[in-house]
């Protein structure tokens, strides 16, 4: 069997301002799951390690660097919606505090979350 194959992604904040880079999600073996598949993994492993700050003891408290704890923790609901929606094979918008409803076209420039 193939070995999976790993995704490359890098975290920005609003300002573009770089906060995280990381290869080291990869598809399952034998899988070759595209960008929206990869991202929804991202977006609910960045869920999963924002719940776990502050809680002495869990596993995935070390998914990222503690330094993205913040961001991850501010960014919960707009990845949680983003996962569901790439889950259900489309992506029709993501909700900022303050801004407008965004097409799924400029999602891939503006995401929190970029995966190439």
């Amino acid at each position: 069997m193939r070995a999976g194959s790993a995704r490359c992604y890098a975290i920005l904040d609003a300002g573009h301002e770089l906060l995280a880079v990381g290869t080291d999600i990869r598809t399952g073996v034998g899988r070759d799951d595209g960008p929206c598949a990869m991202l929804a993994t991202l977006c609910g492993l960045l869920q999963a390690f924002a719940e776990a700050q502050g809680r002495p003891g869990s596993e995935n408290a070390d998914l990222f660097s503690p330094d993205l704890a913040e961001w991850a923790s501010a960014h919960s609901d707009e990845l949680a919606m983003v996962e569901l929606q790439l889950q259900g094979g489309r992506v029709v918008s993501v909700l900022h505090r303050g801004e407008h409803a965004r097409s799924s076209q400029s999602i891939a420039g503006r995401a929190p979350a970029l995966l190439s």
